[in-house]
């Protein structure tokens, strides 16, 4: 093997794409890290605000992009290189779920894989029923869809 098929163009370790095809080593797609991903964002949250981060590696090394795809994609935008997700709108449901197309230099339908994501809007809320100094300590109290309305030190609701 030569040292180019070795390092290749890039001089990154690993085989060229031109190392690749001399050998007869097919192009693997890229594959995310972790799925399905789940995000939670704040009510009201504006546009722009960071929701989470989706990763893909590829193992040929070729550079991955990234797409929103489905109805509810239109609610947020993706970083095409880095896979960060931020709001693209006023957010009014309780949950958003769309999916993330990696894609490699390959393109459709060989060097892609997707991963559903779940973004779950929450209400924060600033007033306490509680005057407790360890719940003031912890921050906003954050109430989600499946978490009663309540300080989290109180034995009993309210």
């Amino acid at each position: 093997m030569s040292e180019e098929q070795w390092y290749g163009s890039t001089g990154r370790l690993g085989l060229s794409r031109l190392g690749m095809l001399r050998l007869g080593l097919a192009n693997t797609p890229p594959r995310f890290v972790m799925e399905p991903y789940v995000f939670t964002v704040a009510a009201g949250a504006a546009v722009g605000t960071f929701v989470g981060t989706v990763f893909a590696v590829d193992d040929c090394a070729d550079e991955v992009t990234y797409t929103l795809h489905g109805p509810d994609a239109v609610n947020f935008a993706i970083d095409p290189d880095s896979g960060v997700i931020t709001t693209a709108a006023l957010l009014t449901e309780d949950s958003y779920s769309f999916i993330v197309r990696a894609t490699d230099i390959e393109g459709a339908p060989c060097g892609v894989d997707e991963a559903t994501v779940t973004v779950n809007v929450v209400e924060v809320v600033e007033e306490r029923d509680c005057d407790c100094p360890a719940c003031w300590l912890t921050g906003p109290l954050v109430i989600s869809p499946i978490a009663p309305r309540r300080c989290p030190c109180l034995t009993e609701d309210p």
